[in-house]
């Protein structure tokens, strides 16, 4: 097996495949980093030659994905494609812009006009946050890495007037940017901190207290830690979080995890209970654990006594904000203290709060909580069917596993979030019936056997568990009742399970 068995039709294959994936999930589905030395140009396209060889060798008959080790000679994977008739260009990184330089330069006064390390958080910071104006597979790792933006501040430092040494090479614009911090330095870091700002807009904390969480009057939000968070067009911030905003999810004692938002389902004219002061119609108060009134308006112009709010509703849109295929459980490595020290505001009373988005990411780089990608991987369908041996080997079945992983991330669908190791792959429609790996729940082993043997069911209409009555004598397992599942499931498969189940409990 090697690169010489390439055809222009495999490698149009892995391109199109490519093109469906996006680069960062493709090169991660092959093994490889997104950057590359040489790509393959295709119009506006652009493709890493290494990834690219390695995943074209498995369309062909009876061949498997090249690794890594067996395309690393990147000359020999050119001349191949060069041969195939295809245009290998060198991967041009573009120039440092103005706004580039100003942040570098500001980094080097503020470290006393000396040059930081790769090592440096800050340095590392710097390059998360200049990383994060692109798209994630327009240039690749070596676009703006750390290692870059040290060579680039060691190249500004040479340029300083006091520097003795010939200066490195450098542009007309990093000595005039140069310039204006030697003649302002507080004007042009205050600049600086301008433009931080403007770019670092897609990191959030979120209070999360799983279908607790109640301020401002209101009577809670259905969340679904792990999977999903509520809120609506009176939440502050609620207009600006994107999809492949980086969230940390919290309450007032622990961080519970981490991922990116994949998507944002609205609905509007959604009516909310709210309670509020009777005298001034404001939802600023608290309940009082001692005194009477019980309540008290904390509004400055107002303070008004009582011991019940009055009941209003309130028309809002109501946004969904999913994250849970990347969702990655903190397990009690990243405190709050360390993400009280990202926020990039002081309204303690926000349930959504704006974080430093670069600071967050180096961050979570220190602990042992991975970062979440920022497009999820896309799913590849797996084959189902059976083939023939000595006995029926289901086929399919790992990727079908995979898929839900990457989906759901590693939790269970009714327990939450727990080892990968514990989770297995849960049919809704029995594989000996239709052999297809389709309409799938993610649970833990114990779980697995008792869906399996009709001991819990989900609603149809709520999308919430049921048990058995089998069951009743059992104090976990009774905890698992009205449990809700993600989305995403086939409503008349699920309630044709549903009816069989619970039919088969009125006959016990």
């Amino acid at each position: 097996m090697s690169i010489s068995d390439l055809t222009r039709a495999v490698v149009h294959a892995a391109m199109m495949e490519h093109d469906e994936y996006g680069a960062e999930a493709f090169c991660t589905e092959y093994g490889f980093e997104i950057g590359c030395e040489y790509v393959l140009v295709n119009g506006e396209h652009r493709y890493g030659i290494q990834a690219l060889a390695a995943a074209a060798h498995a369309f062909l008959p009876g061949h498997i994905p090249l690794t890594p080790a067996e395309v690393a000679d990147v000359g020999a994977v050119r001349k191949k494609l060069t041969a195939l008739k295809f245009t290998v260009e060198t991967r041009r990184l573009p120039n440092w812009t103005r706004n580039d330089l100003i942040l570098a330069c500001a980094l080097l006064f503020e470290n006393n006009r000396e040059a930081a390390s790769a090592r440096d958080s800050r340095v590392r910071q710097l390059s998360h946050l200049l990383r994060s104006a692109v798209a994630p597979d327009e240039y690749g790792d070596k676009f703006r890495s750390a290692r870059s933006v040290q060579d680039k501040l060691r190249d500004l430092q040479t340029r300083l007037r006091e520097h003795t040494e010939a200066p490195a090479r450098g542009s007309e614009l990093a000595d005039e940017v140069l310039r204006e911090f030697e003649r302002n330095q507080k004007e042009m870091q205050e600049k600086a901190e301008e433009i931080r700002s403007e770019m670092d807009r897609g990191a959030w904390a979120l209070f999360s207290a799983e279908g607790k969480r109640k301020y401002d009057g209101n009577g809670g939000y259905p969340d679904v830690l792990g999977d999903q968070y509520v809120y609506d067009n009176l939440v502050s911030n609620s207009l600006q979080m994107r999809v492949g905003d980086l969230v940390v999810l919290w309450d007032a004692e622990q961080v519970h995890g981490v991922s990116r938002i994949e998507r944002i389902d609205s609905q509007p004219d959604v009516l909310k209970p709210k309670q509020v002061c009777p005298n001034c119609g404001r939802s600023y108060f608290e309940p009082r654990k001692t005194r009477h009134p019980r309540y008290r308006c904390r509004h400055d112009n107002c303070r008004h006594e009582f011991d019940e709010p009055r009941a209003e509703t309130r028309s809002v849109t109501q946004f969904v904000a999913t994250y849970g295929t990347g969702y990655r459980p903190a397990d009690g490595s990243i405190s709050r203290d360390q993400v009280h020290a990202r926020l990039r505001d002081k309204a303690a009373q926000n349930a959504i709060r704006r974080l430093d988005h670069a600071a967050m990411l180096t961050l979570l780089e220190d602990s042992t909580v991975s970062v979440p990608p920022r497009k999820p991987r896309k799913r590849k369908t797996p084959v189902g069917g059976h083939r023939e041996g000595k006995t029926k080997i289901r086929l399919g079945q790992a990727s079908f596993r995979d898929n839900l992983l990457a989906e759901h991330g590693a939790r269970c669908a009714i327990t939450g979030p727990c080892p990968d190791a514990a989770l297995e792959a849960a049919h809704l429609i029995s594989f000996a019936k239709n052999e297809s790996h389709e309409n799938g729940l993610l649970l833990r082993a114990d779980v697995h056997k008792l869906f399996d043997r009709g001991l819990l069911a989900v609603h149809p209409d709520t999308l919430r568990v049921e048990i058995a009555p089998a069951l009743a004598g059992y104090g976990y397992y009774n905890d698992f009742e009205g449990v809700s599942i993600p989305e995403g499931l086939d409503r008349a498969v699920v309630r044709d399970l549903y009816l069989t189940v619970t039919a088969k409990w009125k006959e016990e």
